[in-house]
């Protein structure tokens, strides 16, 4: 693992990680297991508008205010 894997990356209070989408809908929101965890988050989170997700894809997620936001997908 590189240094982006190990510790999440902070920017005034926020921080990135990098997930996998387990699953996604495109009305409830993406279900996502972050690197380095066994399982999958039980919630499912909102993501930037104009984006669809399948699984198995790589995804940018940020953790502001408590909650997770899924910025994009990762190409």
């Amino acid at each position: 693992m590189d240094e982006w894997d190990r510790k999440e990356q902070t920017q005034n209070g926020a921080e990135f990680f990098l997930a996998t989408v387990v699953s996604y809908s495109s009305t409830a929101g993406v279900k996502i297991r972050l690197d380095g965890q066994d399982e999958a988050m039980s919630k499912l989170y909102k993501r930037l508008y104009g984006f669809s997700y399948s699984a198995g894809q790589r995804v940018l997620v940020i953790k502001l205010s408590g909650t997770y936001i899924v910025l994009g997908r990762i190409v």
